[in-house]
């Protein structure tokens, strides 16, 4: 887990971790019988660490995507959550990769939005930030012309600070490729742990858990579907 992306796993005053994927990964474990032991990793490393078998899984707000379904096993999804662009600047009208050419932009370090705009490569600076709050107050600070990263998390973060007027653009790269879904990623060769964890999934939905815990979180049922719009 990367601890530093409220509200899905971040730590509070005291240091502990909390969050909805902290809450739906303890779930999910309590179902079906194991220990869950988390560890933080900052995000650009959370691939590479499962790889050396540092750890079993990795639940950090992931979305499915062809590459890593070949790679890795990859759990049913947990959630779902388009990608999306946020600005603050009026005359900008961005509903795409293709509207960033030129811009200064941040994005979340490790993500596959890191990657799709560094191929497009017509972006005048990409900076890969650990934390959402620190690319929104890199936005608002004027570093930043925009920001790409799960709408979820851009909503969130905005909700917090309502005397800033943001716009926020659902954008979906490669329909094709399901990446809305947000899933949990383990070794190729761990089926006994796949198995177990879409089983916990699976429980979680049925008996209204997952929805308890989003709605604690979000204050939304993950049943309801992710809004455009401009606040």
């Amino acid at each position: 887990m990367t601890g530093t992306d409220e509200p899905f796993t971040f730590k509070d005053e005291r240091g502990s971790l909390m969050g909805l994927e902290y809450d739906i990964i303890q779930a999910v474990g309590q179902s079906q019988g194991f220990k869950v032991e988390p560890i933080i990793i900052s995000p650009n490393n959370l691939l590479s660490g499962l790889d050396t078998k540092n750890y079993d899984l990795v639940i950090a707000t992931m979305g499915h995507t062809d590459e890593r379904a070949s790679k890795y096993s990859v759990s049913k999804s947990y959630f779902s959550t388009p990608s999306a662009i946020m600005h603050i600047k009026p005359d900008l009208n961005i509903n795409s990769y293709k509207d960033l050419a030129g811009m200064n932009v941040a994005v979340g370090s490790g993500s596959y939005h890191e990657k799709d705009l560094n191929e497009i490569g017509t972006i005048k600076s990409l900076d890969a930030l650990n934390s959402t709050y620190l690319m929104f107050q890199g936005m608002v600070q004027g570093k930043y012309d925009a920001i790409v990263q799960d709408q979820t998390m851009l909503q969130y973060t905005a909700n917090k600070y309502p005397d800033i007027k943001v716009v926020l653009s659902p954008y979906y790269p490669n329909l094709a490729d399901n990446r809305d879904d947000v899933v949990m990623i383990m070794h190729k060769d761990n089926t006994e742990l796949l198995e177990k964890v879409n089983q916990g999934i699976d429980e979680i939905k049925a008996n209204g858990k997952l929805d308890e815990i989003s709605q604690k979180w979000l204050g939304t049922s993950t049943q309801d579907n992710v809004k455009d719009g401009v606040k």
